[in-house]
């Protein structure tokens, strides 16, 4: 069964323990930490989580699971794999204002949708974000994000638009074609 709402919650487990929190469409005000995966979605839901900090999994810090998901104010750090998940060709990632730091994987792996006023920060080894990583989706939009020392800022195909973004210090800022609009800059130079 799904959960409405879940809010001030402290989550604690052990990296043998598959999920956290699971089939709650509402999160506010809290930290998820130490299990396999920290957050899944599941059912028909569209899920927020706000102001959650998830951090310290084995697995993925949150996964969209193919949803619709809004990700507002929240951290996800030092997950195994990747900070946010959000893959298949029906998942949809609204994401603003959170910082993805030091995930081994990626920091956010997105089929489709919108990151802006971001920290995308000492990601691992498949870069800060994976955008557009299914050909028919309607593309992807990157703005206003930072990205600060990631072995690879972005991996995106040319659907997936960047504005007004700061590269600093990535092994490689924008791989795959992603489109750049305007208004980034790549290690103070326009790119």
């Amino acid at each position: 069964a799904i959960t409405d709402l879940l809010i001030d919650v402290v989550c604690t487990g052990s990296p043998g323990t598959a999920t956290g929190i699971a089939d709650v469409t509402t999160i506010e005000n809290g930290t998820v930490r130490g299990f396999r995966d920290g957050i899944r979605i599941g059912g028909d839901s569209v899920a927020l989580v706000r102001n959650v900090h998830v951090h310290e999994n084995s697995g993925d810090g949150i996964d969209a699971n193919h949803r619709t998901m809004r990700i507002v104010d929240s951290t996800v750090s030092t997950n195994g794999n990747n900070g946010v998940t959000g893959t298949g060709d029906t998942a949809r990632l609204l994401i603003t204002g959170s910082i993805a730091r030091e995930n081994g994987d990626i920091g956010i792996y997105m089929a489709n949708g919108v990151l802006r006023d971001s920290l995308i920060i000492l990601n691992g080894t498949e870069g800060g974000v994976r955008a557009n990583v299914f050909p028919d989706g309607p593309g992807s939009l990157i703005a206003d994000t930072q990205f600060v020392r990631n072995q690879v800022a972005i991996v995106a195909r040319p659907e997936t638009a960047i504005r007004d973004s700061l590269f600093i210090e990535n092994g490689d800022d924008i791989v795959n074609g992603a489109t750049s609009i305007s208004g980034n800059l790549c290690d103070g130079v326009s790119c």
